[in-house]
């Protein structure tokens, strides 16, 4: 792949699993992996991020590359970097009809990756960590695709909004916050009826 010479030979030693053998070979900043049935490729993130520059930057924008760039690095939990590339897929598959579902599942994914991300800043002992729970928690909302995940991010947003309101020392800050909590909880019995 990287051109001539650049694949290593390993030991051609095969092992033996229930049903399986297979061979480790080393290509440039890759390692492959074969097996009877199935051949697995791994390499770092920045390997990644040097393979997929030009497809996220040409222009027109290419849906696929960002769909592609947001899958991997969702899978490898760089969840800042999938979210920032499945935004990016949205966008330029704008109005394409061959995008359509995918849109929507990319839509569900976000929520998810906002939901987690949510939960990760509220659970942090950095004070200041709880304000981002309020931004994840809020974008999780916008990318709700039902009634329940609508609900479930709308409450964990209240439930920010009322952490920060007891961390605040000053008076009207505490009354801010706790007022967007109280209109947060607020939507969801509005919407329950």
């Amino acid at each position: 792949y990287h051109g001539l010479g650049s694949f290593k030979n390993l030991d051609q030693t095969k092992w033996q699993e229930v049903g399986e053998y297979g061979n480790l070979l080393v290509a440039g900043d890759y390692l492959v992996v074969t097996t009877g049935s199935k051949a697995m490729v791994y390499t770092d993130v920045e390997t990644i991020r040097k393979e997929f520059i030009q497809r996220l930057t040409q222009s027109p924008p290419s849906p696929q590359a960002f769909l592609e760039h947001g899958d991997i690095m969702r899978q490898n939990e760089k969840l800042v970097e999938a979210a920032d590339s499945y935004l990016k897929f949205i966008e330029s598959a704008h109005g394409d009809p061959r995008f359509e579902k995918k849109v929507h599942d990319v839509k569900t994914e976000l929520h998810e990756i906002y939901f987690k991300r949510g939960n990760e800043a509220f659970a942090s002992t950095d004070v200041r960590q709880h304000e981002t729970a309020i931004d994840y928690f809020r974008a999780a909302k916008g990318f709700s695709f039902d009634e329940a995940t609508f609900a479930e991010a709308t409450r964990r947003l209240a439930e920010s909004y009322e952490r920060v309101a007891t961390e605040k020392t000053d008076p009207a800050a505490k009354k801010a916050m706790a007022r967007k909590a109280v209109e947060e909880y607020q939507e969801i019995v509005e919407r329950s009826r």
